[in-house]
């Protein structure tokens, strides 16, 4: 077995035992994925409560909001940390600029983020919303990032399908024709991009 494979069960045990989200574990195993072709030592997750650090392979500091800290105003220096990374954060933040821009002033290498974005993945939480399934956020779009200022790039990843069909692994009140429609009506929409900012 290589690596490759051992990682993909190891994640599919740590979705068993429910310490992953079925969606955020495959956006884990992804930025984990896209993080080592960079040099990175050690990690800010933002937002984050340890999950990334089951993954292994760096010395990762956790800014949750349950412990007080706000991703908009971190308590760090510039350049702390080699790379800032969140996943299914931005779209909580009540400034997203603010925290994206902060972000990327703490991060020595690259700031790299996972999000919901569009139009479409607001028909899907809207979807999701009328089944039972909340997800109170508030989804950017393409043109709110411009006001960061920053030099980045926006990788989609994750499709409204992909992220629907996983999510009926956890509400099964999803698994009816309305939604089986819209995944036929939206196939190949993305839902998700990951924003990245390299330094």
């Amino acid at each position: 077995m290589d690596k490759k494979d051992q990682q993909i069960n190891y994640l599919q045990s740590l979705v068993k035992l429910q310490l992953f989200h079925p969606v955020t574990g495959i956006v884990h195993m992804k930025l984990y994925h896209m993080l080592q072709s960079y040099n990175i030592k050690t990690l800010l997750d933002v937002g984050g409560i340890g999950k990334t650090s089951l993954l292994g392979g760096y010395q990762i500091t956790e800014a949750n909001i349950v412990d007080g800290l706000d991703g908009s105003n971190l308590p760090y220096g510039d350049n702390s940390f080699d790379a800032v990374v969140s996943i299914a954060t931005l779209e909580h933040a009540k400034n997203q600029i603010d925290f994206l821009k902060e972000c990327y002033r703490v991060a020595k290498v690259v700031s790299m983020h996972w999000f919901p974005l569009g139009d479409i993945a607001s028909a899907v939480e809207k979807l999701k919303k009328e089944y039972g399934y909340q997800h109170p956020c508030h989804i950017p779009d393409v043109n709110d990032l411009i006001g960061t200022g920053l030099e980045y790039k926006v990788e989609v990843f994750m499709g409204c399908s992909e992220h629907l069909l996983l999510c009926m692994t956890l509400n099964p009140l999803l698994k009816n024709p309305e939604v089986y429609r819209f995944i036929i009506d939206h196939i190949n929409k993305p839902y998700g991009a990951i924003f990245i900012s390299e330094k």
